[in-house]
């Protein structure tokens, strides 16, 4: 696979992704019918109609570049070990947030190149807001990230460091479980930067909130998806943050025959500034269980 990441392969993921947003929109005027998959997680008409429109979109761009997206059955562990490279999708994130009115679900679309995302776009369909970032296609060959608001018009994200000391620290965690995944974090974080305010939010509607300097952390436990987060990884990437295993390390993707993700900590900036969150011994370690579940059990991908 080659690519620069160019401005129009750039303006057509856009424009793939808002066309797709539209239709969403479409599905939520003339009323939501909603399903269950096996999982007991909801579905709808939006969601396979997004899908239904991306995936050639996504085929187009890259040429023999093969997509795992959540409404469609993952290929076999045999055939995906072989990929280099490929596309992770989830067409409507948040369909819990989706259904109940809320403006908090995204499209999620991310490029991996071995194991690691290189290009990440978030959009928000209620709103118009866009978050997407192009390893390569910034200045000296670095990262490009930006979002957009329903004009297209392109605005940096801005540069927000990581709070001083006794400087207050402000947490987003999943609306259904958020006190259960703060819990782990709050002892330690408040005696070294006093107050901490939580706010809850759907999809990786989160992930945008960090890249825009509205959040400095936002911790899973529960399970989620490869599709979930590797967009939202490869924002926080190129701004500085990322998205870290228990241990400290970076998710990696189509890492193995499960498509689930460990338990998490995604930053918003300067991995470095963070590091006894990873400790051995702190709570989030020794309250994290062998499923990486916390509170009641819940299907992978609830908000």
């Amino acid at each position: 696979m080659t690519t620069n990441f160019d401005g129009a392969f750039q303006d057509a993921l856009c424009a793939l992704a808002r066309s797709a947003g539209a239709a969403i929109m479409a599905v939520r005027r003339r009323g939501v019918v909603t399903a269950s998959k096996s999982d007991d997680s909801p579905v709808t008409a939006a969601d396979h109609l997004a899908q239904e429109l991306i995936l050639p979109g996504l085929h187009q761009l890259l040429p023999g570049v093969p997509v795992i997206a959540e409404e469609a059955p993952a290929e076999p562990w045999d055939e995906r070990r072989q990929w280099r490279h490929c596309w992770l999708l989830d067409p409507l994130d948040g369909t819990r947030e989706f259904i109940a009115g809320s403006p908090e679900f995204t499209v999620n679309i991310a490029l991996v190149s071995d194991g690691v995302p290189v290009l990440g776009l978030i959009l928000q369909p209620a709103t118009g807001d866009l978050v997407a970032a192009f390893n390569g296609a910034g200045e000296g060959g670095g990262w490009l990230c930006f979002r957009a608001g329903g004009d297209g018009g392109r605005r940096p994200l801005p540069e927000v460091g990581c709070p001083p000391p006794g400087g207050g620290v402000r947490l987003v965690v999943s609306r259904h479980y958020g006190a259960a995944e703060a819990a782990a974090l709050t002892a330690g974080l408040s005696a070294r930067y006093g107050s901490i305010s939580l706010r809850e939010a759907g999809s990786a509607y989160k992930f945008c909130l960090l890249a825009q300097g509205a959040a400095d952390i936002y911790p899973r436990r529960a399970p989620t998806c490869e599709w979930d987060t590797a967009a939202g990884q490869a924002i926080l990437q190129a701004l500085g943050g990322g998205v870290f295993d228990l241990a400290g390390k970076p998710l990696t993707y189509n890492r193995g025959p499960s498509l689930i993700n460990p338990p998490f900590i995604a930053l918003a900036r300067g991995r470095e500034s963070w590091g006894f969150l990873f400790a051995p011994g702190t709570p989030q370690h020794s309250q994290n269980s062998s499923s990486g579940r916390a509170g009641p059990p819940l299907s992978p991908s609830l908000e």
